[in-house]
This record gives structure tokens, sequence and C-alpha cells, in this order.
């Protein structure tokens, strides 16, 4: 079980997002204690374009699983060292302690 779990778990599924949506994200980016987490076809763009990730301060999430998934299909595909990788028992943890989970995209 995680310690410490956020206040809010923002679980990005697509990238970019609508206007609004990205109002929301922004919003919720700037307040402390929230997390990232990237998860389809948003991880694949933002490992795409590593330049994305220098644009939020908070914790970045992503499934092993689906990390897994796209070095698989891609070798030379790069995770960066600071983005967590979770299990599933730890991302289910993770949504179970976190309020709110938006999800976008």
């Amino acid at each position: 079980m995680l310690s410490n779990a956020p206040n809010a778990l923002v679980c990005l599924r697509r990238w970019p997002l609508p206007a609004q949506q990205q109002k929301l994200l922004t919003s919720w980016l700037a307040q402390p204690n929230t997390v990232l987490l990237l998860t389809e076809q948003a991880l694949a763009q933002w490992l795409a374009m590593p330049a994305l990730f220098d644009q939020v301060s908070v914790p970045v999430y992503a499934l092993q699983a689906e990390i897994s998934d796209l070095t698989d299909n891609n070798p030379d595909q790069a995770v960066p060292a600071f983005v967590l990788q979770l299990s599933d028992s730890a991302w289910l943890d993770l949504t179970l302690q976190s309020q709110p989970v938006l999800n976008l995209g």
C-alpha cells in the first residue's frame, strides 16, 4: 500500500487535450499533492516528446504493463528514470486512496 497518497490523481489517456480539458489539467497540476498517471495514447505521445515532462512539476506515473508493451513494440523507446512505474496492485491502491480521481483525454 502506498503511504502519503496524493489528494488528487489525474489520469491522462490521450494527448493533446481539447482546450477546456487542457485548462483543467493545468489547474490540477498546479495543486500540491497531485500526481499524473499517463496511460494509453498519452503515454506514447509523452515518451515520443520528452520535453512535455519539463512542463510538469508533479510526480509522473505509468503502469508497468503499458511501458512494457510500448518498449516491446519499440525497443528504441526510452522511458525517463523519473517516470514511476506502477504495478496493477499499486495502481489500484493509488486510485482508492486518491480523491478526486480525474480522467482526461
